[in-house]
């Protein structure tokens, strides 16, 4: 995602809705650490891993006509939602890679960051079953009404046999 602050990341769709481009790495248990380069040059953005730790560049995702200014600044963040992860960022190691003269004199200061193959940002819709019913959450609510209707059926079975039995006592 390139962002000039005036996009809304979108937790639910796990920012589907501006996506530039994207891959998948399969880094869980693994015996080393696991690396991500990312690499910005000449308007082109590349992300490698290295998810072996033999320094064997496996290139996720190319983005070609990504502007991005200067003098910015760059973080990281996470989110798992529902799960439960942990992600440690050991160390980050930033270079000036070279680039022609043109590129070096270029006032880049006011480019503001845009990547033109991006998806356009979508309008948020709720799913079918409306905003957080997974079939985990329908599968426990219909065991609670069951539960409710046992307790119920026990309950009055017992008020009809008490009331039976006081019927009973005056005769």
């Amino acid at each position: 995602m390139v962002n000039n602050g005036s996009l809304h990341y979108d937790h639910d769709r796990d920012g589907t809705h501006t996506v530039i481009n994207g891959c998948e790495s399969p880094f869980r248990a693994r015996e080393t650490d696991t690396l991500v380069a990312i690499r910005y040059q000449n308007d082109r953005l590349t992300i490698s891993t290295d998810i072996e730790g033999k320094n064997v560049w496996k290139e996720c995702f190319t983005a070609s006509d990504v502007r991005l200014p200067t003098n910015y600044y760059f973080g990281f963040s996470a989110a798992t939602g529902d799960l439960s992860d942990n992600h440690d960022i050991i160390s980050v190691h930033t270079y000036q890679l070279d680039s022609t003269e043109q590129r070096r004199t270029e006032d880049r200061r006011g480019i503001i960051p845009s990547a033109p193959k991006a998806e356009a940002e979508r309008e948020h819709v709720d799913d079918v079953n409306g905003p957080g019913w997974s079939a985990l959450k329908i599968f426990f609510l219909i065991i609670f009404l069951i539960i409710v209707c046992v307790v119920v059926g026990v309950g009055a079975y017992y008020y009809m046999s008490q009331r039976q039995y006081q019927r009973t006592r005056f005769y």
